[in-house]
């Protein structure tokens, strides 16, 4: 009953407010609820996926205030949701030496960053893609500086299961293993998209099942995160979905992250 995934509106595609994400997940019985909001980005702005850098100082003012106001009835957590990129490192480290933020995200969408700009990647090939979406996973779960990584399968949104991905699959579990990161279960194409067609199956773009099965044998940590972008998202019946996934699977997931605590708690 935790969830580590929660965006505002100021990443410029999510809705509601702040509080009204806490009010949600109170209704829902939520033990604890993590803001993981897209990075803001020094240098970075005008982007449709995260929000201005200037907006960092309201995002975490806001949540200390509700961590502050609801303390008696929910655990409230403050985090990033981060891509990797060798330049925003020593940022990343510093947000959490400095105690700004209770964790961080490790979010794979393979964007990268060029002259103060924001690039998506464009797939020439899937053994191109898949390589750089490797080394960017390897780089960022060695750095130590990620409880989680968000939606682990999400290079099935753009490539088929073959040898190739299969062997990324059980790098990217392997790696997690060994470098202690929790690998996340994420509702967000339950609870947004719905099963689609993807070269020659009808799915979800993830979770996908191959990839979890792989996850189950090398005894990865797992949570399930629902990347909340409204706040309803965190009481919605499309969860179930979820549950349903894990039970087919008999996965076995982490209610808590242990090692996740908030300034008080340390």
């Amino acid at each position: 009953m935790y969830n580590y995934h929660t965006h505002t509106k100021r990443c410029n595609h999510a809705k509601g407010e702040d509080e009204e994400y806490v009010l949600e997940a109170i209704l829902a019985k939520y033990e604890g609820l993590g803001f993981s909001d897209h990075i803001m980005l020094p240098n970075i702005s005008g982007s449709y996926v995260r929000g201005d850098y200037q907006e960092k100082d309201d995002y975490l003012k806001s949540i200390a205030n509700l961590k502050e106001k609801y303390k008696e009835q929910i655990e409230i957590y403050v985090g990033f949701e981060c891509e990797w990129d060798n330049h925003y490192q020593k940022y990343y480290k510093s947000l959490l030496d400095n105690h700004e933020v209770d964790y961080l995200i490790f979010g794979n969408h393979s964007n990268y960053f060029k002259k103060n700009k924001e690039y998506g990647l464009k797939i020439k090939s899937a053994k191109s893609y898949l390589k750089r979406y490797l080394v960017n996973t390897e780089k960022a779960l060695k750095s130590g500086l990620f409880k989680i990584m968000a939606h682990p399968d999400i290079f099935m949104s753009s490539v088929r299961w073959n040898e190739d991905s299969k062997k990324a699959a059980i790098k990217i579990c392997k790696l997690a293993k060994k470098y202690n990161v929790v690998l996340e279960l994420n509702c967000g194409c339950i609870i947004n998209e719905g099963k689609k067609q993807l070269f020659d199956e009808y799915r979800y773009r993830y979770p996908y099942d191959k990839f979890w099965k792989i996850a189950k044998k090398v005894g990865n940590d797992i949570i399930v995160g629902i990347d909340a972008h409204f706040p309803q998202a965190l009481n919605c019946d499309k969860i179930n979905i979820m549950n349903e996934f894990i039970s087919t699977l008999n996965l076995k997931v982490l209610s808590k992250i242990e090692s996740i605590k908030t300034e008080g708690e340390k």
